[in-house]
């Protein structure tokens, strides 16, 4: 999962989904609609699963290609579910909360 201000209340209040490491230590911006992670900060990350959004191809092929990635325990048991650009992540509001609560459900739920 990214850091999403926007859809942390849907992820881990709505779907009671725990935070992984990395994202609890982020400093709370209300006006940051993103916070960046460092790649020491990617290589501590606990996350069962990682949610890609992927609006610039480049930068996810450089994110990829890195060491550190492979490493992660979600990357290692292939949960990674890549969200394309046009996707309601990034967009919020009723609607678009409603769209990713669905697809959370169909790629953690329906998978297990």
């Amino acid at each position: 999962m990214t850091a999403d201000n926007l859809h942390y209340s849907v992820l881990f209040e709505d779907l009671d989904l725990n935070p992984a490491n990395v994202i609890e230590k982020l400093p709370d911006d209300v006006d940051a609609h993103w916070n960046p992670l460092s790649l020491e900060a990617l290589a501590e990350i606990d996350a069962d699963y990682i949610f890609l959004i992927n609006s610039d191809d480049s930068s996810a092929d450089d994110l990829t290609s890195e060491s550190v990635w492979s490493n992660i325990p979600a990357v290692e048991k292939d949960q990674v579910i890549e969200i394309s650009e046009d996707s309601s992540w990034l967009y919020n509001g009723y609607q678009a909360n409603r769209q990713t609560i669905q697809e959370v459900y169909l790629n953690i739920v329906e998978e297990e």
